[in-house]
């Protein structure tokens, strides 16, 4: 047996500090220098801590201590702009700070109080505000520069803004848009997401969870698709969240009061009309007269089919004789809505509160279409250095005309030559039956015979009292509200036509 020993003799070696290497130069540390200096309070003077100092465009930065200092180390030479931000504190910068290089640069801060600066956050569409970059899943965010134009509905600015929502806007004036996030998981329960509005979980009332908001009022929408939301508000946000901020103090010059009007006014029009045969299967002449079997012409009430084997709706009606009833029907209507704003910002205190009414006539033929008139009231102030308090709250009432359910069926079953207009012989606007053959009511005539109206008031509001001991804990408290109240009234007089006689 052979064996083979291989050994290293490693020779040990001293590197002197005075007598460095041939073309390296050691220079590191009289290149850099140091940033310190001490955050305050602009008000009180006194020190705050767990201030964060920053050298904006490095990776460099420091926390403040209990005293207010702060060191940043390391920071190569040139000139800086150095920012301090802190929790309910405006953030404050510096510009053009020289760093020489082996010197020591003292910046002070004095930070200003901000009332609105609860949340150093980016994401607000969760339970409890949390930064974007800690949050495992997307959320799809539209803010006030994607709200410029407001909708008729709250929730209308999300058509065709966030990828893979489908939003199918109500059949008349005053309905709930129907939102779905994600494919259909039930078949016998609602495939509808959560709505959150300033903290307060609408109530899904009578379906129209969205139809009692003020889109004049929205600041931001975020939405959380799918099964994530449920980690958040549980079972009942499996179809996903939609989470709603209004509109607070914050944007106005701290100090100043802002006074907004706005008013809106345009018309309402179908958007395409309604396809319908415009033929017959009756017997008619060489000019186009109704006929019996034995060609005598006939009146319209008289007329007979063809034979069964030849019974097809091909036959045109004589010129004039077929009316259109979807422009008899349908009447362009107007809309207006009118909002008032007033907000304030100050270092303790600001508000945001505003009313807006809303008028709209509807398409249809004497119909008196929706009404709206919005109140709203946002508080944000700080009780102390450690306390603040937070309210919102909205108050709503709408009246809406009802249109029966089968008024499109009549109206589609109606034959091609039937006047709708024409006045009934017992004296009402318009006539009963306008086809003496036909079996199907004139639309009209239950519109302008009967009452069926729908009011609604809703209240909606949420506080929050938030407590910050020390730098490193917050607590909440949070108290919500949502009543919703409905009167239906539908009225049909004495001796009004119900059946064909």
């Amino acid at each position: 047996m052979f064996g083979i020993t291989c050994g290293l003799l490693l020779a040990p070696v001293t590197l002197l500090a005075d007598a460095p290497l041939p073309g390296i130069t050691v220079e590191a540390e009289v290149q850099q220098g140091t940033v310190r200096g001490r955050v305050v309070d602009a008000q009180s003077g006194n020190p705050l801590a767990t201030a964060q100092v920053a050298v904006v465009g490095t990776s460099l930065g420091a926390l403040s201590d209990a005293s207010g200092n702060y060191v940043i180390s390391g920071v190569p030479a040139g000139l800086y702009t150095i920012q301090v931000t802190r929790l309910g504190h405006a953030q404050t910068q510096r510009e053009n700070v020289q760093v020489a290089a082996g010197a020591s640069v003292t910046v002070d801060f004095q930070m200003r109080t901000s009332a609105l600066a609860l949340e150093a956050v980016v994401v607000t569409g969760l339970a409890d505000p949390t930064s974007a970059r800690r949050v495992p899943f997307t959320i799809a965010r539209l803010g006030a520069e994607s709200l410029e134009v407001p909708s008729m509905n709250a929730i209308g600015a999300l058509q065709g803004k966030v990828a893979g929502a489908s939003v199918i806007a109500p059949a008349q004036p005053g309905g709930g848009i129907n939102i779905l996030l994600r494919t259909p998981t039930s078949i016998n329960r609602t495939n509808a997401p959560l709505f959150v509005v300033d903290g307060v979980v609408l109530a899904s009332t009578f379906g129209r969870s969205t139809a009692d908001l003020s889109s004049l009022d929205i600041e931001s929408i975020e939405v959380v698709k799918g099964a994530a939301a449920a980690s958040l508000y549980g079972s009942r946000a499996s179809n996903g969240v939609v989470q709603i901020r209004t509109r607070r103090g914050a944007g106005g010059e701290s100090g100043v009061t802002r006074i907004t009007a706005r008013s809106e006014m345009g018309v309402n029009q179908l958007a395409r009309g309604i396809d319908r045969s415009m033929s017959h299967q009756y017997l008619v002449d060489g000019q186009g007269n109704w006929v019996n079997a034995a060609g005598s012409v006939v009146d319209r009430q008289d007329r007979v089919e063809r034979p069964a084997s030849e019974r097809f709706l091909d036959q045109p009606y004589a010129p004039g004789a077929a009316v259109d009833h979807v422009e008899q029907f349908f009447d362009p209507g107007r809309f207006a809505t009118n909002s008032i704003t007033l907000s304030r910002n100050s270092e303790d205190t600001n508000f945001f509160t505003s009313f807006s009414n809303q008028r709209i006539d509807g398409v249809v033929l004497d119909h008196g279409g929706y009404a709206r008139d919005d109140l709203r009231l946002n508080l944000d102030h700080r009780l102390g250095a450690n306390l603040q308090f937070s309210f919102s709250g909205s108050h709503m009432r709408a009246t809406r005309d009802e249109l029966p359910s089968d008024v499109f069926f009549q109206l589609v079953q109606q034959a091609p030559d039937a006047n709708l207009l024409q006045p009934d012989p017992d004296g009402t606007r318009y006539i009963y039956q306008p086809d003496p053959e036909g079996v199907t009511p004139n639309p009209l005539y239950e519109l302008v015979t009967s009452i069926d109206e729908e009011n609604r008031v809703r209240t909606l509001g949420s506080t929050e009292l938030r407590w910050t001991p020390v730098g490193w804990l917050t607590l909440d408290g949070n108290l919500s509200y949502d009543r919703s109240d409905r009167k239906t009234t539908f009225f049909f007089p004495r001796g009004a036509k119900t059946v064909v006689a």
